[in-house]
């Protein structure tokens, strides 16, 4: 009798222990149904839980690496489209210096109109602002870089033949204009300007200007692992300098009391200049295209990388559904059949249960 009743009780402990184990593995199984993923925590993965963070991580700093990309590259798209915008404006500026043309009655007034139009979509183009940042204003990229060039003062005849106007190095763009030089008995007081906002006004007498570091200091970014990326262009390239200076002497070209041998020496220096800057920006799109092309190769290996290491990640951590959907429905019928089993015995008469 003892025997029976010990037997019985073991026989219940044991289908209630299968019951529970059941349970727990119903719940393992019905995770990974309503998931795809194999377990709910790391350390579930014992020897495979290294390589799981690792690649977690490294598909995390690729993602990372492609959304910067994104950012940076919709500034190097604009600067190619600007910058086509600016080789058209150069190739009319050098159309607009044809030297037999001037002594039309109304070349000066159709070339002011012509001149200011084209300044006036320079300046546009140069502070050109993509959400927060003027693209072309350096590390200045919350202050619109460049002045109104329509409202610039003109060459005097003393200005012509002189190609130190400009500031190239790594300082606010200058010019001179209105230099006494080498004509003492016509003596005007020299005066400076910049097409940047940051620099001398129209008027300023000439002064020392202290560089702006900040002003030609171009976008980086870092695009991989040990991999950074100078990608900017700023308004004070030494062609936009030129480009200025010739739009500059063009319309110098069209104020009154020159004489016809002036008029033409400034159309002259304005296509020379303009040709110097077609090649500068010749150059820019040459280097920002590579830049380009390097961030789609960059983004491309990414990619690339986030595809394998997804899939290596993938089988570790994930399951399959369906399978485990037939593992979950084998487990509920046999945890039902091990709570009817239970039943059954709670329903035993003290009698049948002592005999």
């Amino acid at each position: 009798m003892a025997l029976s009743r010990v037997s019985t009780s073991g026989t219940l402990a044991q289908t209630l222990m299968q019951v529970r184990v059941g349970q727990s593995s119903f719940q393992d199984v019905q995770y990974q149904v309503s998931t795809g993923f194999r377990y709910r925590e790391l350390k579930d993965y014992g020897d495979d839980a290294k390589r799981v963070v690792d690649l977690t991580q490294s598909i995390s700093a690729r993602e990372a690496y492609n959304r910067a990309i994104d950012i940076v590259a919709l500034t190097t798209e604009s600067y190619d489209v600007l910058l086509e915008r600016f080789a058209d404006l150069t190739k009319d500026l050098i159309k607009a210096t044809d030297p037999t043309r001037t002594e039309d009655v109304t070349w000066s007034e159709d070339t002011l109109v012509v001149v200011e139009n084209m300044m006036l979509e320079l300046q546009n183009g140069l502070n050109t602002k993509i959400g927060d940042r003027y693209i072309f204003a350096g590390a200045n990229y919350s202050t619109e870089p460049v002045r109104d060039i329509r409202n610039m003062e003109l060459y005097g005849v003393n200005d012509l033949g002189r190609g130190d106007t400009l500031e190239t190095a790594n300082g606010i763009p200058i010019i001179q204009y209105n230099d006494a030089a080498p004509l003492p008995a016509a003596a005007a007081p020299a005066n400076q300007q910049s097409y940047m906002n940051a620099g001398p006004a129209p008027g300023s007498a000439v002064a020392a200007v202290a560089p702006d570091p900040f002003l030609w200091e171009k976008y980086r970014s870092t695009i991989d692992d040990g991999q950074t990326l100078d990608y900017g262009i700023t308004a004070t390239e030494g062609a936009f300098q030129q480009l200025v200076d010739g739009l500059m002497r063009l319309k110098s070209a069209t104020q009154t009391g020159l004489t016809e041998q002036q008029r033409v020496d400034f159309v002259n220096e304005a296509a020379l200049l303009a040709e110097n800057a077609l090649t500068g920006l010749r150059q820019m799109q040459s280097t920002n295209g590579v830049n380009i092309s390097e961030f789609q190769d960059t983004q491309a290996r990414h990619d690339s990388f986030i595809n394998i290491s997804a899939n290596s990640l993938a089988g570790l951590t994930q399951i399959d559904t369906e399978e485990a959907a037939v593992v979950l429905s084998a487990l509920s019928t046999q945890i039902q059949a091990s709570y009817a089993a239970i039943a059954r015995r709670e329903n035993l008469s003290l009698i049948n249960f002592l005999s």
